[in-house]
């Protein structure tokens, strides 16, 4: 391709440039300041456009950088041939690329319709614009910015033309991105996946509260088994203590004894009795915990639904609808082919309202309005205006006569000049008649053409003057009596008569429409009676239907009659499904309560409760429960200690002989103490059992807990090892992109050694460059990277780089190459080279070559 020429209007501080690019070398050589890097980056910006955001400021924003210094219209254009067609490129920019305008137009087949888009330089070079500034674009101090881009690796591969596939991966690459931080956000805590793990912390917390009441449970039990153990001790020690009261008292002490075995007996038959009584009570065994559960959801469900069924009744209101409207919206067949009646009456009054009726248009009734003014005084035959018509033309003929008669007694002093005057009249008369005929004026053109052609006959036979000047009065009386009775004529219809012949013409057309409206008025007149009779048939019938309803005689309109009728026969129809609805409902509910009284009245025959309400029943069997429970564990504890005692005091007596005396008030003050550490345990063991029963109430949730704790974490696993996949598949696209990219090193560093050895001669040794395009240079036994040395070899280094990558990228059509004084740091004997290299280059391709000094060109 090639560069043909540029306007810009404004672009940084260059304004109202042109310039043509010649076809080889183009060599721009300005001053400091004159702005060539601003040329530069405009023909980079008519390729590209400029960037939509950058930094603030404006050293590293080109849309701030470059906004034109002497303000004014921010742009311009750009002619360039691709191919064999020429095109001219026009942009302009504003403050955001929102503002920005992209115009392309064919230059060489006059046409807007061209192949190419806003992305031009994408679609002309294959690059993107930042692989376009490292490549064919090389600008003033930026010679060290090389790398590799997506783009160009693209291009180097024949990606872009062929496949598309590294657009592909940078797509493939987002996408998977997006997908991975969809579940697992690379920072932070957004994704999905994080998400689940604090739903999981809130159900473990949950779990964990739960569980942490399982320790607690089994404290609680181990409390009460303890509590229970040493209440067996204090038991064991009470009657151990009393069995030395025993042994200390003699015979008070049997009797001590025996009354305390008494109590044993006593307490176990109480709490035997406790227990017979419960089952006497309850023949067919307590009520389970469940059971009770049961009960209780039935009588709040039973309150709820007589709440409900309070609500479910109609309104005063609709009550009173239904009761006025019933009589007359009941049948609802005969309200409907009413109401639809009544609807067609109305289209039909519609039809035949004012707006429709037969009247005739504005424009006709003022025009027959005017037509009867015209004709107040009377109505002209066809016959006379005819006659009047042959009077203007008699009268016409009369002074064509006359005139010519004239015209003879003027020819007798001048006979030659009279003839010729009157050849002359006749010929204007011939026209002039030929002219009103093709106007359609056919009385005035008939009478021109006649007196025409009279004027010539008469010219033609002209011998001597005319002696006929008495004749000449005659004819002045008769045009006279004409004229007076063709104008009495007019001034019957019109207010002037100075035009005879149009207005006798005018007149005939005005009586013919005249007649012609009369006669439309006439008949519009029987259809507006015809009309009238319809409607009012249709009123009565009407009225007729809505007297049914009692809305006949009302003071409003038909149609609002009509409406309130649908509206009253809606508000019925509404009340009425309403009420139809509230007593399915209300069965419903009825149906419910009957089902839940009849479950509760079950449960109280089954455990023969009766005498309270529901509510005291159901606590009354769930306290009977509990204490059953209570009365057999403490008679089973009653039990043991009697036998325990029974099984003490066997062996005491045997050892009656052997005993050693006991201070009895010591026994007692240690039997009271013991009794008194026994009920503390008591109250103890009570309040344990109702920790106990209140912690089993909280573990039961357990189960639903761990089953939504499942599911959530196999989600979290499925979605974790989706993370999982994402992860090892942008690892394998980038191996595979990394690889494809190793193939495009050895064709970019060909071209390099090539420049190099052209440019810098023996100064540069071995190269070598990884996949990135970093270069790196053998010396002194290492590699080093090209920044390592002088800022001269550097940019000699990096030009080579730059063609060669050029070179590497374009294989077949060649573009343009843009430098921007880019051998500042060469010394003499390597400037000399670099432009005898350009030279070179550009009986190949357009090179366009920027600089501020004559020294480098």
């Amino acid at each position: 391709m090639r560069l043909l020429r540029c306007h810009i209007e404004n672009f940084g501080v260059l304004s109202g440039f042109d310039y043509e690019f010649e076809s080889g070398l183009t060599v721009i050589c300005r001053e400091n300041g004159f702005g060539k890097s601003t040329l530069a980056a405009f023909l980079k910006a008519m390729f590209y456009g400029l960037p939509r955001t950058g930094a603030r400021t404006a050293a590293n924003n080109e849309r701030k950088r470059y906004e034109p210094w002497q303000g004014g219209k921010y742009g311009g254009f750009l002619e360039f041939s691709h191919g064999d067609t020429s095109y001219r490129v026009t942009r302009y920019f504003g403050k955001t690329a929102a503002k920005d305008s992209f115009e392309i137009y064919d230059l060489t087949n006059r046409t807007k319709e061209t192949a190419f888009s806003e992305k031009l330089g994408e679609e002309l070079f294959g690059l993107d614009a930042e692989s376009f500034a490292r490549s064919t674009f090389v600008p003033q101090l930026a010679a060290r910015e090389l790398e590799a881009t997506s783009s160009i690796r693209a291009k180097l591969t024949n990606l872009v033309d062929d496949t598309n596939d590294m657009n592909n991966f940078d797509t493939a690459m987002a996408a998977l991105r997006a997908y991975r931080s969809e579940r697992k956000a690379y920072r932070g805590s957004n994704g999905e996946i994080d998400r689940l793990a604090e739903e999981l912390r809130a159900l473990e917390d949950e779990r964990f509260r739960a569980e942490g009441k399982r320790p607690e449970l089994e404290s609680v039990l181990r409390e009460i088994d303890a509590q229970n153990a040493q209440q067996a001790e204090k038991t064991a020690e009470l009657a151990l203590v009393r069995a030395d009261i025993q042994k200390a008292a003699g015979q008070r002490e049997r009797q001590l004894k025996q009354k305390q075995l008494e109590e044993l007996r006593a307490q176990a038959e109480k709490q035997d009795e406790m227990l017979r009584a419960l089952r006497e009570k309850y023949p067919d065994g307590l009520p389970a915990a469940e059971e009770i559960r049961r009960q209780r959801e039935n009588v709040i469900s039973l309150r709820q639904l007589e709440k409900r069924q309070g609500t479910l009744v109609l309104s005063m209101e609709d009550r009173q609808v239904i009761e006025e409207g019933a009589p007359l919206f009941s049948d609802r067949v005969r309200v409907a082919d009413d109401l639809d009646r009544l609807e067609a009456g109305q289209r039909e009054l519609a039809a035949l309202s004012i707006g429709n009726r037969a009247v005739m248009p504005e424009e006709e009734t003022e025009q027959l309005e005017k037509y009867t003014r015209i004709f107040h005084f009377r109505l002209p035959d066809d016959a006379e205006i005819s006659e009047k018509q042959q009077d203007c033309r008699r009268i016409a003929e009369l002074r064509a006569v006359r005139d010519a008669k004239q015209a003879q007694k003027n020819e007798k002093k001048r006979p030659g000049s009279a003839k010729i005057a009157i050849l002359a009249l006749g010929a204007l008369l011939l026209l002039a008649g030929i002219g009103c005929l093709v106007a359609e004026k056919l009385s005035l053109g008939i009478a021109a053409v006649v007196l025409g052609a009279l004027s010539l006959a008469a010219a033609l036979l002209w011998k001597k003057p005319l002696q006929a000047e008495d004749g000449a009065d005659e004819e002045l009386r008769q045009i006279g009596q004409l004229q007076d009775g063709v104008t009495a004529f007019l001034l019957q219809f019109y207010p002037d008569a100075s035009r005879p012949d149009e207005q006798l013409v005018q007149l005939r057309l005005n009586k013919d429409a005249y007649l012609r409206l009369r006669e439309k008025e006439e008949r519009l007149a029987k259809e507006r009676q015809a009309q009238q009779v319809q409607i009012d048939a249709l009123t009565a019938e009407i009225r007729a239907i809505l007297s049914r309803y009692g809305l006949a005689d009302s003071a409003q309109a038909l149609s609002q009659a009509v409406r309130a009728l649908r509206e009253r026969a809606s508000q019925y129809a509404h009340v009425q499904e309403r009420a139809q609805q509230l007593g399915a409902e209300r069965q419903d509910a009825e149906r419910q309560a009957q089902a839940h009284t009849d479950e509760l009245a079950a449960f109280f025959a089954k455990y023969r409760l009766s005498g309270q309400t529901d509510e005291q029943l159901i606590e009354q069997a769930e306290q009977d429960a509990h204490a059953f429970d209570a009365a057999g564990t403490a008679s089973k504890e009653a039990k043991t200690r009697l036998a325990d005692f029974l099984r003490e005091n066997a062996e005491l007596s045997e050892a009656a002989s052997q005993e050693e005396s006991l201070d009895m008030a010591a026994l007692q003050e240690k039997e009271t103490q013991t009794q008194r550490e026994l009920a503390a345990q008591e109250d103890a063991l009570r309040q344990l059992r109702q920790r106990r029963d209140s912690l089993r109430r909280e573990i039961e949730k357990l189960p639903a807990l761990e089953d939504e704790l499942a599911e959530l974490d196999e989600t979290r696993k499925a979605l974790q090892k989706q993370c999982e996949l994402a992860d090892l598949t942008m690892d394998y696209l980038t191996r595979a992109k990394d690889t494809l990219a190793n193939s495009y090193v050895g064709r970019v560093e060909q071209g390099f050694v090539r420049y190099a050895d052209a440019l810098l001669g023996e100064k540069i040794g071995h190269v070598m460059l990884d996949r990135e395009l970093h270069l790196f240079i053998d010396e002194q036994g290492a590699a080093r990277d090209a920044a390592s040395f002088s800022a001269g070899t550097v940019d000699g280094v990096m030009l080579c780089m730059r063609l060669a990558l050029v070179d590497a990228l374009f294989q077949k059509e060649q573009p343009f190459l843009l430098l921007d004084d880019p051998f500042v740091n060469l010394d003499d004997e390597a400037t000399c080279r670099a432009l005898s290299m350009l030279r070179e280059l550009a009986k190949q391709r357009q090179v366009v070559y920027l600089t501020c000094n004559t020294a480098r060109i």
